[in-house]
């Protein structure tokens, strides 16, 4: 079996935060955005992350607010 990196993990619970808790309206953008905090990761993974939603997911309302959002904190 093979072991997953950290920032495979991190990774993995940012994505699953957008499309399970987030985007099924089952959490609040300042929640998402306090995951996002923590998962610190670099400006080109998050946004790697936004765009490959935002590609399952094309103009959800729910992820524009979602990147405008990590725009105004300095994530993207």
């Amino acid at each position: 079996m093979e072991v997953k990196s950290i920032e495979t993990t991190t990774e993995n619970w940012v994505r699953g935060s957008i499309v399970k808790a987030y985007l099924r309206n089952e959490k609040n953008l300042n929640w998402l955005m306090g995951i996002i905090r923590d998962a610190n990761l670099d400006k080109e993974k998050l946004r790697g992350i936004l765009d490959e939603v935002n590609s399952y997911y094309p103009n959800n309302i729910r992820l524009k607010q979602l990147k405008n959002r990590c725009q105004e904190k300095g994530f993207l």
